[in-house]
């Protein structure tokens, strides 16, 4: 399989930075502070020219697997949490973390606005807030 480097890719994700413990934070990015920037992808929209949006969900992820490289880098792959959502969420509040997105296994990728796949569910006491 060719590597990343020789493949084209429309990826979906999220720009973050992380703090310390290897959690993330978008502050210093917003106000663009030195930081080092990583890249979560999450999904895959199209690989070489094919539209894979309209594949279920895990096997775009199955694809995009394919694609992130392995190695420590700035490109990281986001694996799916199957049937645990629950516990993670716990977690994610636990973590003083924003919240998580959940999506269907079998959904499509739907980009048009009036639809989603996916739901965003938020940890509504955020513990800290940021003072700059």
């Amino acid at each position: 399989m060719p590597t990343t480097a020789s493949r084209s890719a429309v990826r979906d994700g999220e720009i973050c930075s992380l703090d310390s413990d290897g959690r993330s934070e978008f502050h210093p990015l917003m106000f663009r502070r030195e930081t080092r920037p990583f890249f979560y992808a999450f999904d895959l929209l199209a690989v070489d020219g094919e539209d894979v949006t309209r594949l279920p969900l895990l096997e775009r992820k199955r694809r995009l697997r394919a694609i992130v490289p392995r190695v420590s880098s700035r490109l990281l792959y986001l694996d799916a949490i199957r049937e645990r959502g629950t516990e993670l969420f716990r977690l994610a509040c636990e973590l003083d973390l924003e919240g998580i997105v959940g999506k269907w296994s079998r959904g499509t990728y739907q980009c048009d606005g009036r639809r989603t796949s996916w739901l965003k569910i938020k940890n509504p006491p955020m513990g800290h807030v940021a003072s700059d």
